[in-house]
């Protein structure tokens, strides 16, 4: 008899029958799309505005839509955002594992948050409470749509029928090939969020300079030139992956508001990269797009090193 096709529902129910479970934080600026498909769960940080008002960091954005989140951006000020705390995760994964599973965590850089530390101390106390189980956690030294590449990439080797022992391992030997690298044309809100000083900040402005930056093997964001204008500054990114990426089968973007900006630079992208298949697009989110700006633009790929 020929063999019955898998069907949607099927792979919903394998993922969700698995024996462990895949946790990560709204960091990783998925789509809804990927975390439904794939039975992520996503841990939410917070943000607030000066009003005061506490929004909380949902991949789907229910609290507030990503664009009017950066419309508020460029009105009320550089909001205040908020780690995940090591008993917030306790209390969402602890009915997992009375259900008797695993847990398996990609956490946001531990460079940027201490969201990482977090998942950390919580996975301690929980090994020590559930002896039977286990709880992993991957700093994945990525933030923004990287990654959400390297839990995707881990996603589909769950999907694979990988154990939790086999994703962690993967998860692990694949973070530091997944190449970031950004523009801003605003460089005040790096300003404001301490990552330029003042003078370079303003003399960036008077001359126009767009900083193009990448993350490093420790998660830290690091500007890498400087480019006169913002079409050069897009250029140079699409030049840094024709020059490294070695899998073009699966490439990501992120952005803020610079929407016009976004099909220009995945049409560089592609130009020389006929092979791909899947193209991961995302608004960068709130908690991320508080400290970069409306005009943060970010491309992932695959390559052999950072």
């Amino acid at each position: 008899m020929p063999q019955k096709e898998r069907t949607k529902g099927d792979f919903n129910n394998m993922l969700k029958n698995s024996d462990f479970v895949l946790f990560t934080d709204s960091c990783c600026d998925l789509s809804q799309q990927y975390v439904d498909e794939y039975d992520i769960k996503v841990v939410s940080l917070s943000f607030r505005f000066a009003d005061g008002k506490e929004y909380v960091d949902t991949t789907g954005h229910k609290d507030l839509s990503m664009p009017d989140f950066y419309k508020l951006l460029e009105t009320g000020g550089m909001p205040k955002t908020s780690a995940i705390n090591a008993n917030d995760f306790e209390k969402v994964a602890k009915p997992y594992l009375d259900q008797g599973k695993d847990i398996l965590v990609i956490a946001f850089s531990s460079a940027l948050s201490a969201t990482y530390n977090s998942f950390r101390l919580a996975a301690e106390d929980l090994n020590n409470e559930y002896k039977n189980n286990k709880v992993y956690v991957v700093d994945s030294k990525s933030a923004s749509g990287g990654q959400g590449m390297l839990v995707y990439l881990t996603a589909k080797q769950k999907a694979a029928g990988k154990t939790i022992e086999e994703c962690y391992k993967y998860a692990e030997d694949t973070k530091l090939k997944i190449c970031h690298y950004f523009t801003v044309d605003d460089l005040s809100a790096f300003l404001r969020s301490g990552r330029l000083t003042a003078s370079a900040a303003l003399l960036g402005t008077l001359l126009k300079l767009k900083p193009v930056m990448h993350m490093d093997d420790e998660g830290r964001l690091v500007p890498i030139a400087k480019k006169i204008g913002h079409k050069a500054s897009m250029i140079a990114l699409a030049k840094h992956f024709d020059e490294e990426c070695i899998d073009d089968t699966i490439l990501g973007m992120t952005h803020g508001s610079m929407l016009n900006d976004v099909d220009y630079l995945k049409g560089l992208m592609l130009k020389n990269h006929p092979n791909n298949k899947e193209f991961m697009m995302n608004y960068v989110g709130p908690v991320i797009g508080s400290h970069t700006g409306s005009t943060v633009i970010a491309i992932y790929f695959l390559a052999n090193h950072r």
